[in-house]
């Protein structure tokens, strides 16, 4: 019996050992630094469905010059490549990150980077992420942030699992998206062209968000605070705010570009008050967090409104070939747009975007009403078709009562 046993231990190590052998060697997630080799681990298309294990325990532990952080528009349209930054920036941003992983990366990098924090830090700011009721993704984790994590994920089943997937990969399937090593997401346009072209996707991206983020099931609320378990994102944000200013760390911020369909859609499904508030709020923690400290509260861009290039038209349904400059759907735009926040976020010029401070902040948020109802007399079709989506998602919502639920 005993021997059985020591030969079933030996069998069992055996076999943890080929399991972190066989993860080491095509390093799905890119985390050893494994050398990549044509039609074994070339590829790495995990990396997108795992994107907090590659950008936290990955990434973030490389001590990046300059950090980018933010959701998937950050995720996609910041490409850390771009002149603007230099050498060593690293995009952090992914899916639905929310103000607390924000934080809790933006805390990761001040204490493994010691007495070299980075240089500037870089946050795309979005209005969905303040909303309280908002769910976590199934691959968010406090382990990613340990320092034995790596290890771990060696004799990881699931990533075994996502080896098998990855390995002898030689091509991309059309829909498939992956990261460059600095982590800018790309990919997109084969995705696009497999679809129906933009305006599938901007269908897509705009029914996502009423269903998913503006009012995620089940009780189907937006609120800054969530008494049921205590969420408040936008004390996330100013915790952030008051270290960043305590730490001497050189913060940009700025409001994604997203296209003039998506602040439709916000409008549509009755937000709009919410989100002139969201800003209202974004600029009073700024200022607070600079008195505090003594300082001058960083600069706060806004790119969300009405303008030439959030109003870039959109190909009919069903065009594959036309591709837009600006924008993937109707919430992600393209590095070549980001180009243009990150000249303006770095003394560039042009009239693109607006700082918000205390004094600029309200004629900010007329100018942009009137570029709505400019908008709208403009482009009639596009805010029809819009309202028409938003209708027919509430219509199919089911969504569950909270008693006794504040904020």
């Amino acid at each position: 019996m005993a021997a059985y046993l020591k030969q079933l231990l030996f069998a069992a190590l055996g076999l943890a050992l080929l399991a972190a052998a066989g993860n080491a060697l095509v390093d799905p997630y890119g985390l050893y630094g494994t050398p990549r080799r044509e039609g074994l681990n070339a590829l790495k298309p995990r990396q997108v469905k795992q994107a907090r294990i590659f950008k936290i325990v990955g990434l973030a532990r490389q001590q990046p010059r300059i950090a980018i952080l933010g959701s998937s528009r950050t995720d996609r349209g910041i490409d850390p490549a771009d002149p603007h930054l230099g050498a060593g920036a690293l995009n952090l941003a992914y899916d639905r990150q929310t103000y607390d992983e924000t934080l809790a990366i933006f805390r990761e990098l001040l204490e493994r980077g010691g007495n070299k924090p980075p240089e500037e830090v870089l946050i795309g700011l979005d209005f969905f992420a303040a909303n309280a009721h908002l769910r976590p993704m199934d691959d968010k984790s406090e382990a990613n942030y340990a320092p034995w994590r790596p290890l771990q994920l060696l004799f990881s089943s699931t990533a075994v699992a996502d080896s098998l997937r990855s390995v002898g990969r030689r091509q991309l399937k059309p829909r498939d998206t992956v990261y460059t090593p600095q982590g800018l997401r790309i990919g997109f346009e084969a995705a696009i062209q497999a679809e129906d072209g933009h305006r599938g996707s901007f269908y897509a991206s705009e029914r996502y968000y009423v269903e998913d983020l503006y009012l995620p099931p089940p009780h189907c609320r937006f609120a800054f605070s969530n008494a049921r378990d205590g969420r408040q994102p936008m004390a996330d944000l100013a915790a952030l705010l008051r270290l960043a200013q305590q730490r001497g760390v050189r913060l940009k911020l700025f409001i994604s570009p997203s296209h003039a369909r998506q602040w439709e859609t916000l409008r549509a499904v009755g937000l709009w008050e919410q989100w002139e508030d969201w800003k209202r709020q974004l600029v009073r923690l700024n200022a607070d967090a600079a008195r505090a400290a003594g300082q001058t509260p960083y600069p706060l861009w806004d790119f969300g409104g009405y303008d030439a290039l959030t109003s870039e038209a959109v190909p009919p349904l069903g065009d594959r070939q036309t591709l837009m400059r600006g924008y993937f759907d109707s919430s992600h735009y393209t590095p070549a747009l980001g180009a243009q926040v990150l000249a303006r976020l770095h003394g560039g010029g042009g009239d693109f975007g607006e700082l918000l401070d205390e004094t600029s902040l309200e004629p900010r948020l007329q100018r942009v009403r009137a570029a709505r109802e400019a908008y709208a007399r403009a482009f009639p079709g596009e805010v029809a078709e819009v309202g028409r989506t938003v209708a027919t998602v509430l219509k199919e919502k089911r969504c569950r009562k909270e008693a006794g639920a504040g904020g």
